[in-house]
């Protein structure tokens, strides 16, 4: 089993020209949804708002996806996501009630022996308002830093490294946010990351760069590859994709560089698509026609 962590739900509507769809999400939901379509079993735990709980619960089973909830006053936010021709987003979100620390305690409680059950726990998304900085550093210390996928931002993501997950998985905004730079090709990137390997103990780190492509390295090699954009309707939760693609590579013993190829081939089929996880195995076709490159630094 592989457990999904969403501190953050939400409602999310996406508008198009041609198309509106309405689904419950947040990046926990988003890569769990994946996982099971990928014939991996998942669950996921949130902070769930009372209000939307039976949504939630109903759109999980239709995907074959446990949840587990930490109720808290409220509905889940609403997210608005207008979207151009060209897959460019314009995006208003909502609000819900923040958390405090006895929802803290109380979802800790709550991981503690679903993350022991689990072979691998994926950490994911921004802090809910109201959560101390260190806590998802404290979920992946409690479930062992070296089965956990971690895809966060800002504070979150620099406590977080502390407690030495497996893999992160920054855009290149965090992870120049993270380091404080600003980079201008990959291979000053990727001497950071080797940085941040050395420092924190992290395995891999795989790092989306939107119609860059992504990387992925483990200190001593590194690959890179660009994605195909000649069909781009939402380009929300492509990096989700590349969660649960390259998740189901490490479990199957792959290397970085066949890693990276699903990961990008399935974050490829997912931005033609509106929703925002993978919906079968049919990216795994293209693994074969994907260029990738090793890169020298």
């Amino acid at each position: 089993m592989i457990l999904t962590v969403c501190a953050n739900v939400c409602i999310d509507e996406y508008i198009r020209t041609d198309n509106t769809l309405i689904l419950p999400a947040g990046k926990g939901v988003n890569v769990a949804i994946s996982l099971s379509n990928i014939g991996l079993q998942s669950q996921c735990l949130m902070f769930m708002p009372e209000g939307s709980k039976m949504i939630f619960e109903s759109y999980l089973k239709q995907h074959n996806v446990i949840g587990h909830y930490e109720l808290m006053k409220g509905k889940a936010r609403i997210n608005k996501k207008v979207i151009d021709t060209y897959g460019n987003i314009t995006e208003y979100s909502g609000q819900c009630e923040p958390i405090n620390k006895q929802l803290e305690e109380s979802f800790i409680k709550k991981f503690e022996p679903l993350a022991k059950e689990a072979e691998y726990v994926v950490i994911s998304g921004s802090l809910p308002a109201g959560a101390t900085d260190d806590f998802y550093r404290r979920l992946i210390e409690i479930a062992g830093g070296q089965k956990c996928i971690f895809d966060s931002s800002r504070e979150a993501l620099k406590e977080g490294i502390k407690a030495r997950p497996l893999m992160i998985k920054p855009n290149i905004f965090e992870f120049n946010a993270l380091t404080g730079k600003h980079y201008q090709n990959e291979v000053e990137s990727l001497k950071e990351c080797k940085n941040l390997i050395d420092e924190y103990g992290i395995k891999y780190i795989l790092l989306s760069m939107g119609a860059e492509g992504a990387l992925i390295t483990d200190g001593k090699k590194a690959y890179s590859a660009y994605m195909n954009h000649d069909n781009i309707v939402n380009t929300t939760g492509a990096g989700d994709t590349m969660v649960a693609a390259s998740l189901k590579c490490l479990k199957d013993g792959m290397d970085i560089k066949e890693t990276l190829k699903y990961a990008i081939t399935a974050a490829t089929h997912k931005i033609g698509r509106l929703e925002p996880y993978i919906t079968n195995t049919d990216y795994q076709k293209d693994v074969k026609t994907l260029k990738i490159k090793e890169i020298k630094w």
